[in-house]
Protein backbone atom coordinates (compact mmCIF):
# COMPACT_ATOMS: atom_id res chain seq x y z
CA UNK A 1 0.00 0.00 0.00
CA UNK A 2 1.44 3.41 -0.90
CA UNK A 3 1.94 5.67 2.09
CA UNK A 4 -0.10 8.87 1.76
CA UNK A 5 1.14 12.15 3.14
CA UNK A 6 -0.88 14.96 4.74
CA UNK A 7 -0.20 18.40 6.16
CA UNK A 8 1.49 18.45 9.57
CA UNK A 9 -0.88 18.37 12.56
CA UNK A 10 -0.17 21.02 15.22
CA UNK A 11 -0.48 19.74 18.79
CA UNK A 12 0.43 20.52 22.38
CA UNK A 13 1.72 18.21 25.08
CA UNK A 14 0.54 18.47 28.65
CA UNK A 15 3.28 18.53 31.28
CA UNK A 16 2.74 19.44 34.91
CA UNK A 17 4.72 22.33 36.33
CA UNK A 18 5.93 22.50 39.90
CA UNK A 19 6.61 24.91 42.74
CA UNK A 20 9.57 24.86 45.09
CA UNK A 21 9.00 26.57 48.41
CA UNK A 22 11.66 27.19 51.02
CA UNK A 23 12.00 29.60 53.92
CA UNK A 24 13.25 32.43 51.71
CA UNK A 25 10.97 32.28 48.69
CA UNK A 26 9.06 30.46 46.01
CA UNK A 27 10.16 29.30 42.55
CA UNK A 28 7.39 28.29 40.15
CA UNK A 29 8.12 26.46 36.89
CA UNK A 30 5.51 25.96 34.19
CA UNK A 31 6.07 24.46 30.76
CA UNK A 32 4.37 24.95 27.40
CA UNK A 33 5.10 22.43 24.64
CA UNK A 34 4.00 23.03 21.05
CA UNK A 35 4.59 20.48 18.34
CA UNK A 36 3.85 19.16 14.87
CA UNK A 37 3.03 15.60 13.83
CA UNK A 38 4.23 14.60 10.36
CA UNK A 39 3.29 11.39 8.54
CA UNK A 40 5.38 10.22 5.61
CA UNK A 41 6.67 6.94 4.20
CA UNK A 42 5.42 4.80 7.08
CA UNK A 43 6.95 6.95 9.82
CA UNK A 44 5.17 9.27 12.24
CA UNK A 45 7.50 12.09 13.24
CA UNK A 46 6.66 14.10 16.33
CA UNK A 47 8.63 17.31 16.75
CA UNK A 48 8.17 19.81 19.55
CA UNK A 49 9.61 22.89 21.19
CA UNK A 50 9.41 23.48 24.93
CA UNK A 51 9.23 26.88 26.61
CA UNK A 52 9.83 27.10 30.34
CA UNK A 53 8.32 29.92 32.39
CA UNK A 54 10.14 30.53 35.67
CA UNK A 55 8.75 32.87 38.32
CA UNK A 56 10.71 33.49 41.48
CA UNK A 57 9.60 35.47 44.51
CA UNK A 58 11.89 35.96 47.50
CA UNK A 59 12.28 38.48 50.28
CA UNK A 60 14.75 40.47 48.19
CA UNK A 61 13.48 40.12 44.61
CA UNK A 62 10.78 39.18 42.14
CA UNK A 63 11.93 37.67 38.86
CA UNK A 64 10.24 36.20 35.78
CA UNK A 65 12.11 34.44 33.01
CA UNK A 66 11.10 32.75 29.77
CA UNK A 67 13.53 30.03 28.67
CA UNK A 68 13.00 28.52 25.20
CA UNK A 69 14.52 25.07 24.71
CA UNK A 70 15.88 23.74 21.40
CA UNK A 71 13.40 21.75 19.30
CA UNK A 72 13.40 17.96 19.62
CA UNK A 73 11.93 15.22 17.44
CA UNK A 74 11.31 11.51 17.48
CA UNK A 75 10.55 9.18 14.55
CA UNK A 76 8.03 6.44 15.29
CA UNK A 77 7.94 3.64 12.69
CA UNK A 78 4.42 2.41 11.98
CA UNK A 79 5.23 -1.10 13.22
CA UNK A 80 5.76 0.38 16.73
CA UNK A 81 2.20 1.76 16.85
CA UNK A 82 -0.65 -0.44 18.07
CA UNK A 83 -3.47 2.09 17.77
CA UNK A 84 -4.53 5.67 17.09
CA UNK A 85 -7.85 7.32 17.92
CA UNK A 86 -9.34 10.79 17.86
CA UNK A 87 -10.79 11.31 21.35
CA UNK A 88 -12.19 14.05 23.52
CA UNK A 89 -15.13 15.28 21.48
CA UNK A 90 -15.70 19.00 21.20
CA UNK A 91 -14.16 20.22 24.47
CA UNK A 92 -10.79 18.48 24.67
CA UNK A 93 -9.94 17.03 21.27
CA UNK A 94 -6.80 14.94 21.16
CA UNK A 95 -5.11 12.19 19.20
CA UNK A 96 -4.35 9.22 21.46
CA UNK A 97 -1.50 7.01 20.31
CA UNK A 98 -0.89 3.54 21.72
CA UNK A 99 2.39 1.67 21.19
CA UNK A 100 3.32 -2.00 21.16
CA UNK A 101 6.12 -1.34 23.66
CA UNK A 102 6.09 0.48 26.99
CA UNK A 103 9.20 2.54 26.18
CA UNK A 104 8.16 3.58 22.67
CA UNK A 105 7.28 7.13 23.77
CA UNK A 106 9.82 7.39 26.61
CA UNK A 107 11.49 10.52 25.17
CA UNK A 108 8.23 12.44 24.66
CA UNK A 109 7.30 14.84 27.48
CA UNK A 110 4.05 13.96 29.23
CA UNK A 111 3.86 10.45 27.73
CA UNK A 112 2.81 7.48 29.84
CA UNK A 113 4.21 3.98 29.31
CA UNK A 114 3.04 2.92 25.85
CA UNK A 115 0.71 5.92 25.42
CA UNK A 116 0.89 9.56 24.41
CA UNK A 117 -1.85 12.15 24.04
CA UNK A 118 -1.51 14.94 21.46
CA UNK A 119 -3.89 17.78 22.30
CA UNK A 120 -5.23 19.55 19.25
CA UNK A 121 -7.24 22.69 18.55
CA UNK A 122 -10.88 22.21 17.55
CA UNK A 123 -10.21 23.81 14.16
CA UNK A 124 -7.62 21.04 13.46
CA UNK A 125 -10.10 18.16 13.99
CA UNK A 126 -10.47 17.47 10.24
CA UNK A 127 -6.70 17.20 9.84
CA UNK A 128 -6.51 15.01 12.96
CA UNK A 129 -9.20 12.70 11.51
CA UNK A 130 -7.12 12.35 8.34
CA UNK A 131 -3.99 11.51 10.31
CA UNK A 132 -5.79 8.96 12.50
CA UNK A 133 -7.36 7.33 9.43
CA UNK A 134 -3.95 7.03 7.74
CA UNK A 135 -2.39 5.59 10.90
CA UNK A 136 -5.23 3.12 11.45
CA UNK A 137 -5.03 1.86 7.88
CA UNK A 138 -1.25 1.45 8.10
CA UNK A 139 -1.06 -0.21 11.53
CA UNK A 140 -0.51 -3.92 11.14
CA UNK A 141 -2.71 -6.23 13.16
CA UNK A 142 -1.16 -7.41 16.41
CA UNK A 143 0.37 -10.87 16.32
CA UNK A 144 -1.84 -13.59 17.72
CA UNK A 145 -1.26 -14.23 21.42
CA UNK A 146 0.46 -17.42 22.49
CA UNK A 147 -1.90 -20.15 23.61
CA UNK A 148 -0.94 -22.41 26.42
CA UNK A 149 -2.43 -25.88 26.24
Amino acid sequence: MPHASIDPLPFTLSVAGHDDIDGLGVVSLSVKIDGMAHWSEGVLTLEWAETQYIDEVSIVSVRSEVVPQPPLAVDIPIDVLAGAVLAGGWWRPRVELRARYLDAFAHIPGARPGRVSLRIRRQDRALAKQLVALLQSAIAPAPAPLRLT
